[in-house]
This record gives C-alpha cells, sequence and structure tokens, in this order.
C-alpha cells in the first residue's frame, strides 16, 4: 500500500497537464514517502492520451491511467482515480497545478493517523499570472531560464514570482484565521485543487457526489461540508503552496446555477443562496460558512 495517492482528472488540458507530471515527478523523487499516481482523461479531444504513455513508463509501476470515452464529470472522475489506488490517503490535484517539491510529504505526513482520519487537507495554491505552457518559442533566454527554475525546483521562491493569491484564497485564508479555533464552519475551504483525505474516510463518505455536475460543480466544497457533518474536520497548512496556472474566475454564474440547485435539493435552499451570493462578489465569506443541523 502507498502512502499517498495523487488523482488527477483532465479534459482537454494536454499542455498543462505536462507542466503539472513534471512538478509532480520532481515531487516523487524527493518525497521520503511512497506515492501512486492515478490520470482520468475524461472524454478528451486534444490528443492527452498522446503523452500519457510517457509518463506511463516514467512512474511506471505507480500508475494508473484511465480514459472515460464521454465526459463524466469531475466527481465521477475523481471518484474513479481513487478507486484505482491502493494508498492510506488521497491527494486531488487539479490537471494544470504545479506543486512545491514538498507538497506530497505534508500531505502524506496525516496519513492515517488518528487526526488524520476524520480529516481532510487543504494546502493553499497560488492563481498563476501568465501561462507558461503558451509562452512563445522564441521568448528570451534569461525568461525561459527562470521558467525552467521554476519546473526544476518548484520548492525554490522563483514559484512565487510567477503567481499571486486569487481573491478567493485570502478569502480562505481569513476564514481559517477567524474560526480556525472551533474546528467548525471552515467547509467552504474545502478546494479541490490541493486537497486530501485519507482513503477509508473518503469511503466512508461515498467519495464525491457524482449529482453535481460536469463544469464548476463545487463538489469539493459539498465534500467539506459532508466531512464536517459527519464529524471530520477541514483543515488547512500555509505551507508548501502550488500555482494553479489556469483556474476559472470565481464569477461564473453560468457554471454554477444548476450546481447550486442541486446542493440547494442536498443541504437546503438557504446555504446554496449563501452560497451564490458568495460567488456573485455581494457577500462576505463569513455568511457562509455555517453548518446545517443533522446528516
Amino acid at each position: 500500500m502507498f502512502d499517498i495517492g495523487v488523482v488527477i482528472p483532465t479534459r482537454d488540458k494536454r499542455s498543462r497537464l505536462e507542466i503539472c507530471l513534471r512538478a509532480l515527478e520532481r515531487a516523487a523523487e524527493a518525497a521520503s514517502c511512497s506515492v501512486a499516481l492515478a490520470v482520468v482523461d475524461d472524454g478528451g479531444h486534444d490528443g492527452t492520451e498522446s503523452i500519457l504513455p510517457f509518463y506511463e513508463e516514467r512512474f511506471d509501476p505507480c500508475i494508473k491511467v484511465l480514459r472515460h470515452a464521454v465526459p463524466a464529470g469531475r466527481s465521477m472522475a475523481r471518484n474513479a482515480g481513487a478507486k484505482l489506488l491502493d494508498a492510506v490517503r488521497l491527494l486531488f490535484l487539479d490537471d494544470d497545478m504545479i506543486i512545491d517539491a514538498r507538497l506530497l510529504e505534508r500531505h502524506a505526513r496525516l496519513g492515517d493517523t488518528e487526526v488524520g482520519r476524520g480529516a481532510i487537507l487543504h494546502l493553499p495554491w497560488l492563481r498563476g499570472v501568465m501561462r507558461l505552457d503558451e509562452l512563445p518559442e522564441d521568448m528570451p533566454p534569461r525568461l525561459r531560464h527562470r521558467i525552467n527554475a521554476v519546473l526544476a525546483d518548484p520548492a525554490s521562491r522563483t514559484l512565487k514570482r510567477f503567481a499571486r493569491r486569487s481573491r478567493f484564497e485570502n478569502d480562505i485564508r481569513r476564514l481559517f484565521a477567524i474560526r480556525g479555533q472551533t474546528g467548525k464552519g471552515l467547509w467552504f475551504g474545502a478546494t479541490g485543487g490541493n486537497l486530501s483525505a485519507g482513503k477509508k474516510f473518503f469511503n466512508s463518505l461515498g467519495g464525491f457526489d457524482s449529482r453535481l455536475g460536469l463544469e464548476a460543480a463545487a463538489e469539493d466544497l459539498e465534500f467539506g461540508l459532508r466531512t464536517e457533518l459527519h464529524g471530520g474536520r477541514v483543515v488547512m497548512i500555509s505551507e508548501p503552496q502550488a500555482i494553479h496556472l489556469d483556474h476559472p474566475k470565481v464569477a461564473r454564474p453560468d457554471d454554477y446555477f444548476t450546481n447550486h440547485i442541486m446542493f440547494g435539493k442536498i443541504h437546503g435552499v438557504k446555504l446554496a443562496r449563501q452560497m451564490e451570493e458568495y460567488f456573485k462578489g455581494g457577500r462576505d465569506i463569513l455568511a457562509v460558512g455555517t453548518v446545517p443541523d443533522g446528516v
């Protein structure tokens, strides 16, 4: 059994996935914990399958690759990847993350300890200010050298020169700073781009809810809420961090509308409305971090 199993769902982000896997490979080499990887190509059409054999060879025998002919959505893709891995702890990464070289070790540290069994761990991410995969081939040598330094050593300070905190990440930090002592009402910090959970605990909750939609589904936040409802907790550690290269803007009412309706059916209309108002920019994050009674 591996110490940490990394699950990466992907769809039509081949170039970003390559950067993600390069950083992950270096982190796995630096880690003292054992690492397994599952990549789920969720019905993409950009030729992602053509690059995966290279990484299958690089990560062999610790990698599993699954392809969905038709997009099934992030929840089902993540759940499918989780089933492939025999690991103590599962780490869910987005396919456009550049991770710090220390990140795998930090997630694995909770493992299946008494604290870790009922906790999901969120490590923050920085929003990329440039798309490293789309820079021109004839870029200045100095700039290319700096970018290569980032990819070669994601733990270096150079990493932060290419990124900044998003408004959402700043809000999450504020939420944890104010409510962190109680350990409750922190489910809104369970963002799935850099999130881990003990596999036994993850399975006991049934994984991510597949009823939530294909796009900006809030399935990660919903999983965080169920964690608290079942007596678990959400923990945030400030370091190490990761760069999220291509995270969409927070204000996506067209993507969120259907999922907010479903979220309301599962956990109550009031909570869904509070969440919707936050994403529209009209409400403070503290108004969202409530936990309804019951399971």
